[in-house]
């Protein structure tokens, strides 16, 4: 599952956290997520959807297929500006079972 900016391609800003007065700006192009349950053609109303690195700042996931655009995320914080990646599982509950379908 491919998740951009609102605006994108125009406008990469994702969000900005802030804690003790340290703020974070996360930009880019997109994010993307594997849908780990349910498996495609089934029923269910709930979908888990994982994000994950290969290492520091390099999401495991960077495109739809082969070739195209590549999605990537970064951050600037201090200042400084570096790669940025989310290592996350999200949970997603609807009223009624959804069924996905897979291309």
């Amino acid at each position: 599952m491919l998740i951009t900016p609102k605006g994108a391609p125009a406008e990469n800003h994702f969000s900005t956290l802030s804690c003790a007065g340290i703020s974070a700006k996360i930009e880019g192009s997109g994010l993307i997520g594997e849908i780990t349950s349910p498996k495609c053609g089934v029923a269910s109303s709930m979908t888990t959807l994982t994000f994950a690195s290969t290492s520091p700042g390099n999401q495991a996931w960077t495109q739809i297929t082969t070739s195209g655009t590549i999605y990537d995320l970064s951050t600037t914080v201090l200042g400084g500006n570096s790669t940025f990646s989310m290592d996350a599982v999200w949970t997603f509950k609807f009223p009624q079972a959804q069924t996905a379908e897979c291309t």
